[in-house]
């Protein structure tokens, strides 16, 4: 179940992990097992409002911060 809460949580997570320079596997981003859903809808946020964007999907899924 998402939570506002939870998906800025994981908005700021997500953007304290990444960077500008070398792309980070979404799977060494941590959740706790019930938030997966606000995990994903943090990361689909981020990667539609143009902050992240997936530059591996094969074999291993790579985002990098853009902005």
């Amino acid at each position: 179940m998402k939570t506002m809460k939870a998906v800025l949580k994981y908005h700021g997570i997500i953007l304290a992990r990444t960077s500008n320079q070398k792309p980070v596997a979404v799977k060494s981003i941590k959740f706790i097992d019930g938030e997966r859903d606000s995990f994903n809808y943090a990361l689909d946020d981020l990667v539609i409002s143009g902050m992240v964007m997936y530059t591996s999907l094969n074999p291993v899924l790579m985002i990098k911060r853009i902005a």
